[in-house]
C-alpha cells in the first residue's frame, strides 16, 4: 500500500478540521438560539411594528400591562399602555365640533411610562376641552415624524400641530452622527438627504454586520472583536457635539438636515398653527433647535424640558426609572407648562 505524501495528509488534516469546526459551530448556533434570546431591540419594536416606509410603527388597538418604578425609587406602580386607532395613543372623534389637537413625536410623547389618562396630552385635553390626537414612537427621527404629519393631516384636520422635539433628534436625523454616538437605535429608517429625497438604511451598518446579524454564534464574535481589537476609543458623537458645536462637520450637517425637515413639515400644514416643544435641554441642540424654528417662524417653547430638569431630584419623583421619562407627576408639570402656549396659539386663530 503506497504512503501518503506529506501534501495529501496535511490535505485531508485541513479537510477533516473543517468539517468538525463546521459541525461544532453549527451545534453551537443551535444551543444559542436556544439558551438565549434574539438581540433586544423591544424599546423600538415591543410596542410597535416594522414598516418599509416609516421604519417602524405603533401597534394599533394594542394593550399591555407591566409594572415600573419611580427614578431612584424602589416603589412601583403599574401602567396599562393602550393605542387606538393606527396606533395612536389617543386619538379623538373625528365627528366632534370641538378643536381638534395633533400631538407627534418620541418616545416622550409614546408615554409608555404612564396611563393613557395621565399622558400630558389627555391632561391638556381635558383641561381645554379639545379632540386630542396624539401619536409618537421611541427612536423617532425628525424625518419620521415628518411622515405622520403628512400621513394623517388630511383626516385629523387639526387646528393645531404639536411637535416635540429632543436633542437626540440630531442623532437620530443623521445615519453619520449616530454611528459614532453613543445612543443607537441601529434600526431601518428614512433620513432626508435634501432636495426631498428620502434615503432608507441602518445607521453604520456594514454588510458584514447585516451577515453575522443573522447568527447568533458570529453576532457574539462580532460584537467581541468591537469591544477589544476593534474598539473605538475617540470621543462619542455627543461628546463632540457638546464642545465643538457646529464645528463638528457631521452635527452641523445634521442640523441643516433637521432644519430642512422642519421646513417641510411647516409647509406640509400650510395654514395650520405649527408649534414646538423641547422635552430636553442640552446645548448646544436646544439652542440651535429653536434656532430653526425661528427661521420658519414657528412658535417653540423649551419650557417642558426646562421645569423638568428644574425639579428632577425633588419628592415625589417626576421622572420614571430610566431617570428621563416623564412619570404621572412629570406629566402634569408638562401639560402645565404647555397650556398657556397652546391656549394662546388657540385664541389667536
Amino acid at each position: 500500500m503506497a504512503t501518503r505524501s506529506l501534501s495529501r495528509k496535511i490535505l485531508y488534516t485541513v479537510i477533516i478540521l473543517t468539517i468538525l469546526l463546521t459541525i461544532l459551530a453549527v451545534l453551537t448556533e443551535i444551543v444559542m438560539r436556544i439558551m438565549t434570546p434574539a438581540p433586544d431591540n423591544s424599546y423600538y419594536y415591543g410596542k410597535s411594528l416594522p414598516d418599509s416606509e416609516i421604519g417602524w410603527i405603533s401597534k394599533p388597538d394594542y394593550q399591555e400591562n407591566f409594572s415600573i418604578s419611580d427614578w431612584k425609587s424602589d416603589s412601583t406602580y403599574q401602567v396599562s399602555y393602550e393605542t387606538e386607532a393606527d396606533g395612536f395613543r389617543v386619538y379623538g372623534d373625528l365627528s366632534s365640533s370641538k378643536r381638534k389637537i395633533l400631538f407627534v413625536g418620541d418616545s416622550y410623547t409614546q408615554s409608555a411610562e404612564v396611563n393613557n389618562a395621565e399622558t400630558f396630552y389627555s391632561i391638556i385635553g381635558d383641561s381645554l376641552d379639545v379632540e386630542v390626537f396624539a401619536y409618537g414612537q421611541a427612536g423617532y427621527g425628525t424625518m419620521q415624524e415628518a411622515l405622520i404629519i403628512e400621513q394623517y393631516l388630511k383626516t385629523i384636520k387639526p387646528d393645531l400641530v404639536v411637535l416635540q422635539v429632543c436633542d437626540n433628534d440630531y442623532i437620530d436625523n443623521y445615519a453619520p452622527l449616530e454611528e459614532h454616538s453613543s445612543y443607537k437605535v441601529g434600526l431601518r429608517r428614512p433620513y432626508y438627504s435634501g432636495a426631498g429625497k428620502i434615503d432608507y438604511q441602518v445607521a453604520g451598518k456594514s454588510r458584514w454586520q447585516e451577515v453575522t446579524d443573522k447568527s447568533r454564534l458570529l453576532r457574539v464574535i462580532r460584537l467581541k472583536l468591537n469591544q477589544s481589537v476593534l474598539k473605538y476609543d475617540g470621543p462619542s458623537a455627543q461628546e463632540l457635539m457638546s464642545t465643538k458645536g457646529r464645528e463638528y462637520a457631521e452635527y452641523d450637517e445634521a442640523v441643516k438636515l433637521t432644519e430642512s425637515i422642519i421646513g417641510r413639515i411647516e409647509k406640509s400644514v400650510g395654514d395650520t398653527p405649527l408649534m414646538m416643544f423641547s422635552a430636553s435641554v442640552y446645548e448646544p441642540m436646544l439652542a440651535d433647535m429653536r434656532k430653526s424654528a425661528g427661521k420658519h417662524s414657528i412658535l417653540f417653547t423649551d419650557g417642558p424640558g426646562r421645569i423638568i430638569e428644574k425639579h428632577k431630584f425633588q419628592r415625589p419623583r417626576i421622572n420614571s426609572s430610566d431617570g428621563y421619562h416623564w412619570n404621572k407627576y412629570g406629566q402634569e408639570m408638562v401639560a402645565d407648562t404647555l397650556l398657556p402656549y397652546i391656549r394662546q396659539v388657540l385664541l389667536a386663530e
